[in-house]
């Protein structure tokens, strides 16, 4: 896409506006523009956020209105239901929203969410690769290394698999 400014270079920079009309509908409008006039023009120029975050902004543009209501109705919560003493946060509020309300949260319902960790996961407790897959894996990610003579990471993979094949003999010593 070529910047719809200078039209000259390549369009990097993507600027996404959403304004609401008085009826409360939204307007969108984007920008394609190249670095350079993305400079000239006062915007700030960063890597991309990651796409998660890009969702996550525009959801919240595009339901910025409705967010009071949500937010209202998410906390009527359920007769009963405990509710977080520092925000007041259910867990009602958390299975809408996918989120806590407070740091406060995670101690607050760790029976609830060791129960949501074993309905995803099958377990509530973080997994580590073990190290002999983690080494084979390695070991592959270098051959490929050296086919693309990328020798950077080739470099830093030989680093890891020296490191782990370290930590196997630790672990095999008897004690």
């Amino acid at each position: 896409m070529i910047c719809q400014s200078c039209q000259k270079h390549d369009a990097t920079v993507h600027q996404v506006q959403v304004k609401y009309d008085v009826d409360g509908n939204p307007n969108i409008e984007q920008r394609h523009i190249c670095q350079n006039c993305a400079k000239a023009s006062g915007l700030p120029v960063a890597p991309s956020p990651q796409l998660p975050n890009v969702v996550q902004m525009l959801g919240k543009a595009l339901l910025g209105p409705l967010s009071a209501s949500l937010a209202e109705a998410a906390n009527s919560g359920v007769p009963g239901e405990p509710s977080c003493p520092e925000c007041g946060w259910t867990p009602r509020d958390f299975r809408q929203t996918s989120r806590f309300g407070c740091p406060n949260d995670y101690d607050f319902f760790s029976d609830f969410v060791e129960n949501v960790l074993e309905g995803i996961h099958g377990y509530s407790e973080h997994a580590r690769p073990d190290a002999e897959n983690q080494l084979e894996q390695s070991r592959q990610e270098l051959e490929a290394a050296i086919l693309t003579e990328d020798y950077e990471t080739a470099a830093r993979l030989r680093d890891t698999i020296r490191d782990l094949e370290q930590d196997l003999e630790i672990l095999d010593e008897p004690a």
